[in-house]
C-alpha cells in the first residue's frame, strides 16, 4: 500500500505499529519514532525490545553489553 500523500491522515491499522518492551518504553528510540508518527504500543515482550513484525524482532545493546555477549 503506497504511503500517504502531503495532507491525507492515516487511517488507523494503516502503517507500520512497533511493540515496544515496556522496559524500554521511555527511551530515546521511541521518542525518535513518536516524531516520526510510528505508532508504537508498550507491551512487557519475553524476547527483545522491539517487535517490527511477526518475523522481526531486536535486542537493543550498547556496544559494551553486544561485546560482552559474545
Amino acid at each position: 500500500m503506497p504511503a500517504p500523500e502531503d495532507g491525507e491522515e492515516k487511517k488507523e491499522g494503516e502503517g507500520p505499529e512497533i511493540v515496544v518492551d515496556q522496559r524500554e518504553y521511555n527511551s530515546e528510540v521511541v521518542r525518535h519514532l513518536a516524531r516520526m508518527d510510528i505508532p508504537v504500543r508498550p507491551a512487557q515482550l519475553e524476547v527483545g525490545d522491539y517487535v517490527l513484525s511477526e518475523r522481526v524482532v531486536v535486542e537493543r545493546k550498547e556496544a559494551g553489553d553486544f561485546v560482552r555477549s559474545l
